[in-house]
């Protein structure tokens, strides 16, 4: 048995993990009121001068800029459009959490974010297809899916170094469950909570490795992000976990395909090298 000061889970408690920014969570407070609109949406981002600079440069790029001139925040809002601005906040937060958590600053981080980006890309094309209402909390969630593999890593550099280049199976959960005695699921669901985040997003987390067969009648967003991490991280049939979220072949196809230049395109905006992160 691990002596207390030595126990992972009294570490994690301890640990200086970073609090989720403000604006996330005042973001997904409007996007679960149902109503949010663009006005909501500049009110907020006019309050953080670091979401309003990100907005700003993404709409004044070439990709989006068609003229000379620079435009302000309210123009930049109306050319990004609100499906845009929302994936933009969302992302630019979580990647400023990711990266004010401790060791991560000396940690090659692009695979991880690699795999943050496209389970997040294909959570959101999923709940779309399932017309499940909160498209950007699927998003969210795939994004956070692996948030404990951070958690861990800042807990227990030494022992959890070489567990966070390994590939995310069920396989790695075993190894972290025999070595501190928990695994990545377990911690990421807890540091959602303590964030105060929304319940399902936690449970999301916590159950992205269970067997399909236990999740056919799971909350739509833990259905739909186990399926949105196994077409991410495995080969292979997903007819079973396609069954979750009563989707086929062809549809999940389409969005392993998509999502690959979608990713691309976020990590470019977000200032996120990937070159090599599949080596």
């Amino acid at each position: 048995m691990h002596q207390p000061d030595h126990d992972i889970r009294n570490r994690l408690l301890i640990a200086r993990l970073p609090a989720m920014p403000q604006i996330l969570i005042k973001l997904i407070e409007l996007l679960q009121a149902d109503d949010a609109g663009m006005p909501e949406l500049a009110a907020l981002i006019a309050k953080d001068a670091g979401m309003t600079s990100k907005i700003l440069s993404v709409a004044n790029s070439s990709a989006y800029q068609r003229h000379s001139r620079s435009v302000g925040l309210e123009q930049a809002l109306v050319s990004l459009g609100t499906d845009m601005i929302k994936t933009l906040v969302i992302s630019e937060s979580v990647f400023q959490t990711f990266n004010n958590f401790p060791h991560s600053g000396s940690t090659d981080l692009r695979a991880f974010w690699k795999g943050s980006l496209t389970t997040a890309v294909i959570a959101r094309d999923i709940a779309r297809a399932m017309d499940y209402p909160h498209v950007e909390e699927a998003y969210l969630a795939g994004l956070l899916h692996n948030v404990g593999r951070l958690a861990l890593l800042s807990t227990a550099p030494k022992e959890y170094a070489y567990n966070f280049t390994a590939r995310d199976d069920e396989d790695l959960c075993a190894v972290e469950q025999r070595t501190l005695e928990i695994t990545h699921t377990e911690a990421g669901a807890w540091l959602i909570e303590r964030w105060n985040l929304d319940s399902f997003l936690a449970d999301s987390v916590l159950y992205h490795h269970e067997p399909v067969t236990r999740l056919e009648s799971a909350h739509p967003l833990i259905r739909i992000v186990r399926l949105a991490h196994h077409l991410c991280y495995h080969d292979g049939d997903a007819d079973e976990a396609a069954a979750l979220c009563g989707l086929d072949a062809t549809q999940l196809d389409a969005f392993v395909k998509s999502a690959a230049r979608q990713v691309l395109k976020s990590a470019e905006y977000l200032g996120i090298d990937l070159t090599g992160a599949d080596d």
